[in-house]
């Protein structure tokens, strides 16, 4: 068998990316990588979703009573269809994860 064959491949049609989190707030607070590694991946995933038009999504949550946000990094990948603010902390307990295919 080939590896073709055992390795199945991504298929945009049944995918969706979902940044979760990836907050000013919340990076500041890591203690296990920088605020730029951590905004590093998710900016170049963001690029891959825009050229190979994949749909993305952005979860946040309100931190400490502020309104949510998401990183700069991400700026010119979100707008107000593919980015909600979550009311509880699971990622996919809110309505717009529910069988969402996506905007592209």
């Amino acid at each position: 068998m080939s590896h073709a064959e055992l390795a199945p491949t991504l298929d945009p049609d049944d995918a969706v990316i979902v940044f979760a989190d990836l907050q000013p707030t919340l990076v500041r607070k890591s203690r296990t990588q920088s605020g730029e590694a951590i905004a590093a991946g998710p900016h170049a995933l963001a690029r891959a979703a825009q050229i190979f038009d994949w749909p993305l999504l952005v979860s946040m949550v309100a931190v400490d009573g502020q309104p949510a946000g998401h990183l700069p990094a991400l700026e010119g990948f979100t707008n107000e269809a593919n980015s909600f603010t979550r009311s509880h902390a699971r990622s996919f307990g809110d309505e717009p994860c529910h069988g969402v295919r996506g905007p592209r």
